[in-house]
């Protein structure tokens, strides 16, 4: 799509030599990746299975640089995360089925379908409105009668899964109105996971745990955090201070291994009093 490469005002919006330069790049790492499944055992061995453990590491890889804002090493992440995009479309190009290419492709006419208000005539709409808009095109690339979780990853983990199937709902209208009815909701799941735990019924028990979680991140959701990101920072803060108690120990002479269970209580509030 060459119009693409304008912006409104007939501008490029790369000049020749950043357009030439992307090219070069975007072409030798292609065929880099063609030169490794050829001549590098590993890399030949590998399979879209083998792989998936990878792709998943990589993403990781490129949120904890995010987290961490540590933007030389992002690049480097970035880099890692996009070489496994190459490493499957390589094997589908194998086996005939597609291309990168036909990824990107694909990719393109999806994204330019999905903004009319950026590339169409619908110009000027407000953030909600897009964003209703946005999930009507999704509705009707799959189809006004499939389910709205005919294409839901099953892969995601739980608490991101949670927090997308509350963002879905709500694109449908079926959703808390407030966060405060999403408290209420919490102390309802709270007390039927007490009422569990008083009859010692691990199913029932396992089952309101579920609830509570699920509706624990829906209050996220609510509130504009993504659960994800919110127990990641609670787990970091944990580890940070935990650290701190243990270097407090070491250097008041302490196995902190050896101490008590209420030694260690009071040298977790010096470090929390502290933080």
């Amino acid at each position: 799509m060459d119009s693409l490469r304008f912006d409104r005002q007939g501008a490029p919006l790369f000049d020749e030599r950043e357009e030439n330069e992307l090219k070069e790049s975007f072409f030798d790492a292609v065929c880099l990746m063609r030169q490794l499944r050829r001549y590098c055992p590993w890399d030949a061995a590998q399979s879209p299975e083998t792989l998936k453990r990878y792709v998943v590491e990589e993403a990781y890889e490129v949120v904890q640089t995010i987290d961490e804002r540590d933007w030389g090493a992002l690049k480097a992440e970035l880099g890692d995360f996009v070489f496994q995009v190459l490493f499957q479309a390589e094997i589908q190009t194998e086996q005939g089925r597609f291309s990168v290419d036909d990824v990107l492709r694909e990719l393109v006419a999806k994204m330019v379908r999905r903004h009319p208000h950026v590339f169409g005539e619908e110009q000027g709409r407000n953030l909600d409105a897009i964003k209703a808009h946005w999930h009507q095109i999704k509705r009707e690339e799959r189809g006004q009668h499939a389910s709205l979780f005919a294409d839901f990853p099953r892969s995601l983990p739980a608490l991101q899964s949670a927090y997308k199937i509350g963002k879905k709902t709500e694109g449908v209208a079926f959703d808390w109105a407030t966060p405060h009815e999403v408290v209420l909701k919490i102390h309802e799941e709270l007390d039927e996971l007490n009422q569990a735990l008083a009859q010692s019924d691990r199913s029932a028990i396992e089952e309101e745990m579920g609830d509570f979680l699920f509706t624990m991140a829906q209050l996220c959701r609510k509130m504009g955090m993504e659960p994800e990101d919110t127990l990641r920072q609670a787990n970091r803060k944990f580890i940070r201070r935990f650290q701190h108690m243990e270097r407090l120990a070491s250097e008041r002479g302490l196995d902190f291994k050896n101490l008590s269970p209420d030694e260690k209580e009071r040298l977790w509030d010096i470090v929390k009093a502290g933080s």
